[in-house]
């Protein structure tokens, strides 16, 4: 249902250093996105994709969420 973004190891820019999992900001045609490394066997992935197309379409503000492979 939802494309997957592959994103090309020169388009990492910055790591994030806050919060509890590993993260780094990317750059894309459309401007910076910060990547999320998910867990093994979460599903936190695609929870939050779920959450934020939810809430875009109740209209309650929320950032823009795509799923992505970066690298393996």
């Amino acid at each position: 249902m939802f494309s997957i973004v592959d994103l090309p190891l020169e388009s990492r820019l910055d790591t994030e250093q806050l919060g509890s999992k590993p993260k780094f900001w990317v750059q894309r045609d459309d401007g910076r996105w910060l990547f999320k490394e998910a867990r093994t066997n979460t599903g936190e992935d695609w929870a939050e994709k779920v959450a934020a197309e939810l809430a875009h379409a109740i209209g309650v503000a929320a950032a823009d969420v795509e799923l992505a492979n970066f690298g393996e």
